[in-house]
């Protein structure tokens, strides 16, 4: 797929068929994914590849724990609805057109639920990728996880596979160290569910919106 067309046409995906991506595939994403550049050279993600038994014990646990009420606890905190503006409108406009786009009432607690609950079951995928680092690395590391994350996405794509990016993937750190071994010297950073996209489940048809380029640059001296 030429460069433009793939960055152009990727989009989160939340409905996957069952059939496993081939290991050998995996293996190819990543290998290449690994030449993502990172901070003078330090390449300091891990990743934890995931399917089968794994996956459903995984999912089986997370949604479990969603309808007990138990509190997400990601290792890099994240704000929920602590954004200041104008990102918490953004945010909040992203799951209004979201529900809307669904047919979803945000006022019917048992659809909505529903909908959280698809995506601690990480929407079907038959496959998923955590990224994890060294706890002792300084921040600025997370932006070498966002490049190297960018990077599996759209390899991943060009190779017509769906991926969704998931904070819902990480926020029970414990069962992931329970079912992966994961040592605690490591810092969980984020998923990604991997797999077929279902291309007929209207779920998969939702594009989000991006602001215009206008509101986001200036020009200097240009």
């Amino acid at each position: 797929m030429e460069l433009t067309e793939c960055i152009l046409t990727r989009k989160s995906i939340r409905a996957y068929k069952a059939t496993p991506v081939p290991k050998e595939l995996i293996i190819k994403i990543l290998d290449e994914a690994r030449r993502s550049p990172s901070c003078a050279n330090t390449q300091p993600w891990e990743f934890a590849v995931f399917g089968g038994q794994v996956m459903e014990e995984m999912r089986k646990a997370f949604q479990e724990r969603f309808l007990s009420g138990v509190a997400p606890n990601p290792e890099v905190p994240y704000p929920f609805r602590g954004w200041p503006e104008p990102y918490l409108s953004r945010h909040l406009e992203l799951s209004k057109s979201h529900y809307h786009f669904l047919g979803i009432d945000s006022k019917n607690e048992k659809q909505v639920q529903q909908f959280w609950l698809r995506g601690f079951g990480f929407f079907g995928a038959p496959n998923g990728i955590l990224i994890y680092i060294a706890d002792t690395l300084p921040t600025w590391s997370i932006l070498d996880v966002g490049i190297v994350l960018q990077t599996i996405h759209l390899l991943a794509h060009n190779y017509r596979l769906g991926c969704c990016i998931q904070l819902q993937m990480v926020v029970y750190p414990d069962v992931i160290r329970r079912l992966m071994n994961i040592p605690p010297s490591k810092k969980i950073v984020i998923g990604v569910s991997i797999g077929y996209p279902e291309e007929d489940e209207i779920i998969n048809q939702y594009v989000s919106d991006r602001l215009a380029l206008d509101e986001m640059v200036t020009w200097h001296g240009i």
